[in-house]
């Protein structure tokens, strides 16, 4: 069962659940990877597993895309933003 897809820069993040993974794997792959015939997706967060190892029923409660943050810096004194 495939969640919702979120991109963020040349990346697709994805949730997917099925039997082995009910409470769902967060991954991501390449935007071209993505819209191949056969995404190559690399796991980010297990839920499942996670849950398993720190004893907490974990739930997947989304994501949000932020914009992009600019840097602020402090050189020689001066205040520096990028």
């Amino acid at each position: 069962k495939m969640g919702t897809d979120a991109q963020g820069n040349d990346e697709v993040y994805n949730l997917w659940k099925d039997a082995k993974n009910p409470s769902g794997i967060w991954r991501k792959t390449t935007l071209a990877s993505y819209e191949s015939n056969n995404p190559q997706w690399k796991t980010v967060l297990d839920v499942d597993e996670l849950s398993k190892r720190e004893g907490v029923s974990w739930v997947w409660r989304g994501t949000r895309v932020l914009p992009r943050a600019r840097d602020t810096m402090s050189g020689g004194g001066k205040r520096v933003t990028r």
